[in-house]
């Protein structure tokens, strides 16, 4: 019980965003009277921490503890300092200098380290995924540094009711990534049977025939090819799905005049 382990998800405004980072808490025999020793068991890029040792130089674990302190409250000390270090007392001076004088270079170098030593296994397969997709039939990126969080950009929808448009597409990975689905939901409205108005996919290999040999490219030109050739006898919404089986013409215009209006600029 004199033995702690916690994990710490990096701040979302912070270059440590999407890491997961382990502490350990280790209380003295006169705890609460004394403090505890908290130290990052997970290498971390910061002014206030040991890069060898993991130690943290605030305060309340020095000369301002008092007993009515509390590990909770501790951690939302050391979590407020991944977004704002405390650079009037620093642990590591060549990092601190940086962070003062190259804000860019710190945010660089911290995003680097905790892309190396804090990421979930995904990233490695999620980040080679995005670099392959650099030359295809679409544009994608992270949003906002977070690497399980994509943004993806379609236009490759010539021969179709939608040529000519750019349709919006986020992609949320979970952890478990590749052994379970990514989410992917359209963020353009787009008049089509198997997408409904919230942006779901009708697409089999996104739910039940998902395996982990698929890749984002392949779902993505999975769904290029769904909007070429809708499947109304699975649909999601069933009065497009009718109106494609029986009025295709009406269909083929209703489509383009949704596109012109929300999927070009």
């Amino acid at each position: 019980m004199f033995i702690w382990k916690a994990i710490m998800r990096g701040h979302p405004d912070s270059p440590y965003k999407g890491g997961k980072f382990e502490l350990s808490i280790h209380f003295p025999p006169k705890y609460p009277f004394n403090p505890p020793k908290v130290a990052f068991g997970t290498k971390i890029f910061h002014p206030n921490i040991g890069r060898n040792d993991g130690s943290i130089h605030i305060d309340i674990l020095k000369d301002n503890w008092t007993p009515a302190l509390t590990i909770p409250k501790v951690l939302l000390s050391i979590y407020a300092i991944l977004r704002d270090p405390l650079l009037d007392k620093t642990l590591e001076e060549n990092i601190a200098n940086m962070y003062k004088t190259d804000r860019s270079q710190y945010e660089k170098d911290a995003r680097n380290w905790t892309k190396k030593y804090a990421m979930d296994p995904p990233y490695g397969t999620i980040l080679k995924e995005l670099e392959d997709l650099k030359n295809s039939h679409c544009s994608a990126g992270s949003v906002g540094g977070d690497m399980f969080h994509w943004e993806v950009a379609i236009w490759d929808l010539q021969d179709s009711p939608y040529a000519g448009g750019v349709f919006q597409v986020d992609i949320h990975f979970p952890l478990q990534y590749p052994f379970k689905p990514p989410k992917v939901v359209f963020r353009t409205k787009i008049f089509h049977p198997n997408i409904d108005g919230n942006g779901s996919i009708g697409l089999d290999i996104l739910q039940d025939r998902w395996n982990p040999n698929l890749t984002i490219s392949k779902v993505l030109l999975k769904i290029c090819s769904l909007l070429k050739n809708p499947n109304p006898d699975a649909p999601l919404v069933l009065e497009i799905a009718c109106m494609y089986n029986t009025d295709l013409e009406k269909y083929v215009t209703t489509a383009q005049r949704w596109t012109k209006k929300y999927a070009m600029d």
